[in-house]
């Protein structure tokens, strides 16, 4: 009796963290991207994406200038981080062809002064990179979203969205919105 117990906890425990995926008859996935398209012209500060995995390992990259931004997975941890170029090679540099750091560089880039940008990927502010669902009257294809760095002090860096881009599946126009 207590196995059966624990096995129908463990079930809806489950059920509880799954993800749920619509039917795709009634819903289209909708690719999006967050880019950041002016990061060449602080050519002082590295942008790092810093992925906090809740299983399995985490990853720190560079960002580059007009790549989507990766999240990881929509459940994961996501951090941006702004480095000043110097600092970062102090802290063990990273090669500009090189796009992963490995996990202990990032423990000691963290452990070192930086710029946080947002602690948690749910900011409304920056939505995340990854597919989202909308039902099929709304022939959505892409969701793409464009940040611009506007300002940068000593303990701050501000991103501003500048643009917006959605792209439809059907013969309907892109719209872009500008901000």
């Amino acid at each position: 009796m207590k196995k059966l117990i624990t096995l129908m906890a463990t079930i809806f425990l489950m059920g509880l963290y799954a993800e749920i995926i619509p039917d795709l008859e009634e819903y289209n996935s909708v690719e999006r991207k967050v880019i950041i398209t002016n990061i060449d012209a602080y050519p002082n500060i590295v942008l790092l994406g810093c992925i906090e995995a809740k299983v399995g390992n985490s990853i720190t990259y560079k960002i580059e200038e007009n790549i989507p931004l990766n999240v990881g997975y929509r459940f994961n941890d996501f951090r941006l981080l702004a480095i000043n170029k110097e600092l970062l090679e102090i802290s063990g540099g990273i090669e500009d062809k090189v796009s992963d750091i490995n996990q202990e560089s990032t423990n000691k880039i963290l452990s070192d002064k930086f710029i946080a940008l947002s602690k948690s990927k749910s900011s409304p502010a920056m939505p995340g990179s990854f597919n989202v669902y909308v039902e099929k009257k709304y022939p959505m294809k892409t969701d793409d979203y464009y940040y611009e760095i506007t300002e940068t002090t000593n303990n701050n860096l501000t991103l501003k969205l500048k643009k917006r881009v959605i792209t439809f599946t059907d013969d309907t126009a892109d719209k872009i919105i500008e901000y």
